[in-house]
């Protein structure tokens, strides 16, 4: 998956929901990969857009549920998701923002 110079809407969303569909497989990977594609459509101020951070939260919460071991063993998927919450945190989303309450739940 190439990512233009300057990335759309279309491409940021399309990028995010091919990424979840692939999460089956190599779980640390992908999502490292979608903490790039939120890096990349920082650029774009992608992060301001409902779909996004719906997408990508919805992204994070399954993550967190189903592969908690990621963050606790991995540290490069720790600090990305680290970034991923702090970027729509920024961006004033609420959603975003209650997720990091329960990050203690991964060393449980």
């Amino acid at each position: 998956m190439s990512s233009p110079s300057s990335p759309t809407p279309r491409w940021y969303i399309t990028s995010l929901r091919r990424l979840r569909r692939l999460s089956r497989s190599t779980r640390a990977r992908v999502f490292l990969r979608i903490a790039w594609s939120v890096r990349l459509g920082r650029a774009g101020g992608y992060e301001y857009e409902e779909l996004a951070m719906n997408l990508v939260v919805g992204l994070v919460r399954r993550y967190l549920a189903e592969y908690r071991h990621l963050f606790r063993e991995d540290p490069e998927c720790r600090a990305a998701l680290i970034e991923l919450l702090d970027t729509f945190i920024q961006a004033g989303w609420p959603e975003a923002q209650r997720l990091t309450y329960n990050l203690d739940e991964i060393f449980r």
